[in-house]
């Protein structure tokens, strides 16, 4: 089953502002800031792409070729079900009234599925036929947990202090142990 996901919307703002970075850094002058927020940004995805969080709310499109019997969400926390659109059997596109079907934002992975006693609609033979819509992310109401924000910080730090690709002259691996330590806790398990 082919399956697409996109981020519709920027992004809110990140987890990490410059000016705790910089304190975190001890860096007090502003000559680095562009290189500063970069590593924010850069430290965010990697905490994404390990976790399957999503930092920052942002509005995604989960595209599938068909209805799986539960539709599992990629990315928590999921604060909302925008909408859930579908190509029916005579290719013409519908959105699935919200009654017809029952999500578990609870869990984790987040799941959708029909409404007891009843089946998804057919859809179309088609690529991407079911596009399920929703609003991911940490906002003010969900912070990010403060062992991310350690973490997030530790490669921020790891990365201005060594801003070339291989470091020469060393075999250790710690920053990367500490920092999964750290944020594997909150990876996203899917079956």
């Amino acid at each position: 089953m082919g399956v697409t996901v996109r981020e519709l919307s920027p992004a809110s703002k990140e987890p990490i502002t410059l000016d705790q970075a910089k304190q975190h850094l001890n860096e007090l002058e502003n000559d680095f800031d562009q290189t500063i927020e970069a590593n924010i940004v850069v430290a965010r995805r990697w905490v994404e792409r390990r976790t399957s969080l999503k930092l920052r709310a942002v509005e995604v499109d989960l595209t599938l070729d068909f209805f799986p019997a539960v539709i599992e969400l990629p990315f928590a926390p999921v604060s909302s079900i925008t909408e859930i659109k579908f190509f029916n059997g005579l290719g013409v596109e519908e959105v699935l009234p919200v009654a017809e079907f029952q999500s578990d934002l609870i869990g984790r992975p987040h799941r959708i599925c029909p409404v007891f006693g009843s089946t998804w609609p057919v859809t179309e033979t088609r690529l991407n036929a079911v596009t399920v819509t929703f609003v991911a992310g940490h906002d003010s109401n969900e912070p990010v947990p403060e062992d991310i924000i350690h973490g997030m910080k530790m490669l921020i730090a790891h990365w201005d202090r060594n801003r070339e690709a291989v470091v020469i002259g060393t075999i250790s691996k710690a920053i990367e142990f500490a920092v999964d330590s750290l944020v594997l806790p909150y990876r996203v398990p899917f079956v």
